[in-house]
This record gives C-alpha cells, sequence and structure tokens, in this order.
C-alpha cells in the first residue's frame, strides 16, 4: 500500500483502523511529516500507545466521527476499510474533499469494481458516480 501513497517529509497521513499497528509501523518509518491513527478497537490501543514518535498520534474513536477538518490538511488517507463502513467512510471524505490529497484504499472487490466502474455495466451506479466525479479511482491490485 505504501508504494501507491508517494509519501514525502511534506505529508501528513490519516490511517484509519491500525489494528495491531503493522501498517502504522512502516508509516512511522516512512518519510513523512505526521501520522494520525484512528483505531475504535480499543483492544489494540495499548500496543499503538507503545509506538514512539513525534510524528504520531492516536485517536480513539470511531473514524465515522471524526471531522477531516480537525487536523492539518491535505491529507493523505490510507487505509484497509473493511466492508461494512468502507462505503460510508468514503462517501463522508468526499463531502470533505478539499482536506484530501490523496487516498489509498484496500477494500472489498466488489467495492473495488463499483468504484472503479463504467457506465453501463451492472456495478455502475451512485458510488461510481459520486467517486468519480472528484477522484481519479483505480485498481491497483
Amino acid at each position: 500500500m505504501l508504494s501507491y501513497a508517494s509519501l514525502t517529509e511534506s505529508d501528513t497521513v490519516l490511517e484509519i483502523g491500525p489494528g495491531p499497528g503493522i501498517l502504522t509501523e512502516a508509516l512511522l518509518n516512512a518519510p513523512i511529516k505526521k501520522l494520525i491513527s484512528v483505531e475504535i478497537d480499543y483492544q489494540f490501543w495499548p500496543n499503538l500507545e507503545k509506538m514512539e514518535s513525534n510524528k504520531f498520534s492516536l485517536i480513539k474513536e470511531d473514524a465515522l466521527q471524526v471531522p477531516l477538518s480537525n487536523f492539518e490538511t491535505p491529507l493523505k488517507i490510507i487505509a484497509n476499510l473493511p466492508y461494512n463502513v468502507g462505503t460510508a467512510l468514503i462517501v463522508k471524505w468526499i463531502e470533505q474533499i478539499d482536506s484530501v490529497s490523496d487516498m489509498v484504499l484496500m477494500l472489498q472487490k466488489e467495492v473495488v469494481d463499483r468504484i472503479c466502474a463504467i457506465p453501463r455495466t451492472k456495478d455502475y451506479g451512485r458510488l461510481t458516480i459520486l467517486v468519480q466525479s472528484v477522484c481519479n479511482a483505480k485498481k491497483c491490485f
């Protein structure tokens, strides 16, 4: 995922759902300005709190309740999104697109197919139109 993000030393990265922190550790070793990780699941908090870096902060909330305007923008959003909240988060971020410079998202295949669909196909719909109207969506792998 990191190779698709084209990270630079001036980037503020918003990581959604870091879980045990595997991607978080890689991000902390990347050339970025700041990493903000949002995790709702308390079982992962102790491990994430152990990650010491002056460029890291942990937000213990539901990502759906966190406005992007709370952060220094523009943000690069990097996330491995579960199916049940993936679409809702994407719609929320599209509504705040001026705060986002880039998104690198791991999603269920069916969601990616809907986002990247072409007109007059079964996957083409509201989500396709919403995302493609403001983003250059592409399937990376």
